[in-house]
């Protein structure tokens, strides 16, 4: 299985796979990285042949608020922001870094082409164990429910023309919120 980088468009279950990642490096569980955290999890990832002064400027970057931790909006939309980029850009290897993750096995099929959002995904909500789902939401103005353990596309839903801005789940009535 070959890695994709960047430059290629990032599916459902590689941001899957991200934010478990993203979750795993949180070791205080406070739902965002300081530098530390950042630096051990990703450096190896993102900043390929990058010195840890640089991934240290990379993770200042990231840190769009600037408290000095990078919580997971900040992460995603920096990774996503990049990822466009690099896509648009007439040399994608001349990124200063790149972000590499595993294939799912068999790798894009035609029919999780059909399924997938036309537009950015803005939010990406899992559901609680047991319920093996996970809930996406776009710039498309669609809500998309996956099987977390095959990512198989189970249900889309039109919220409106506007992008989907938030997701919720609610335990108690089984009922996801969208806000858009």
């Amino acid at each position: 299985v070959s890695p994709r980088s960047m430059g290629d468009a990032m599916n459902l279950h590689q941001l899957v796979e991200l934010r478990a990642a993203f979750e795993q490096a949180d070791v205080d569980g406070g739902g965002s990285l300081d530098v530390e955290e950042f630096i051990e999890a990703f450096g190896s990832v993102l900043g390929r042949n990058m010195t840890r002064e640089k991934l240290a400027l990379l993770f200042m970057k990231i840190d769009a608020n600037s408290d000095g931790s990078v919580d997971w909006d900040e992460f995603i939309n920096f990774v996503l922001l990049e990822n466009k980029a690099a896509a648009n850009a007439p040399d994608a290897g001349s990124s200063s870094f790149r972000f590499a993750l595993p294939l799912p096995q068999g790798g894009n099929s035609d029919r999780s082409e059909r399924h997938a959002h036309s537009g950015m995904v803005e939010r990406l909500l899992v559901l609680p164990r047991g319920l093996d789902k996970c809930v996406s939401g776009s710039r498309d103005g669609t809500v998309r429910v996956w099987h977390t353990g095959s990512l198989a596309h189970l249900r889309t839903v039109r919220v409106s023309e506007a992008w989907v801005s938030g997701l919720a789940y609610f335990e108690r009535s089984n009922r996801i919120a969208v806000s858009s």
